[in-house]
């Protein structure tokens, strides 16, 4: 368990994995059948890039924060970097809060990113929080 003073830019998964890798038997991950979603990454950033959002794909919540000025700033954000030359998942997709968490690097030609994401459980599944940090 890790305790940090604040839930913003990773650090406590930075440190949970970090402790992890010294006192965890190497190689040993848990199997949660989930799969990865890069193509389903590649599509939304897509429509965030021209400041849409497919409400379908997206709960209740993700569908509140994707309304109004979030969704201004990832259109103007992402308009800015251009096309995506590449989109990777980092490590394995944890489950934490019923929901399935991934972690992407999102790299375009000036800069990369983190995309941090929470989603329901399955191939399907809608997203939950959809976040990108440095």
């Amino acid at each position: 368990m890790v305790l940090t003073n604040a839930d913003f830019g990773g650090g406590e998964e930075k440190i949970s994995e970090a402790v992890a890798q010294i006192v965890l038997p190497r190689n040993v991950q848990a199997d949660t059948g989930e799969q990865p979603r890069v193509e389903d990454v590649k599509s939304t950033l897509a429509a965030l890039t021209k400041g849409e959002v497919d409400p379908a794909r997206f709960t209740e919540n993700g569908r509140y924060y994707f309304a109004g000025s979030a969704l201004t700033d990832y259109r103007e954000t992402l308009e800015k970097l251009g096309n995506p030359t590449s989109v990777d998942q980092l490590g394995s997709t944890r489950l934490r809060g019923g929901f399935a968490n991934r972690v992407f690097k999102v790299t375009w030609p000036t800069r990369s990113l983190l995309l941090i994401t929470y989603a329901e459980r399955g191939a399907n599944g809608r997203w939950e929080q959809f976040m990108l940090t440095e």
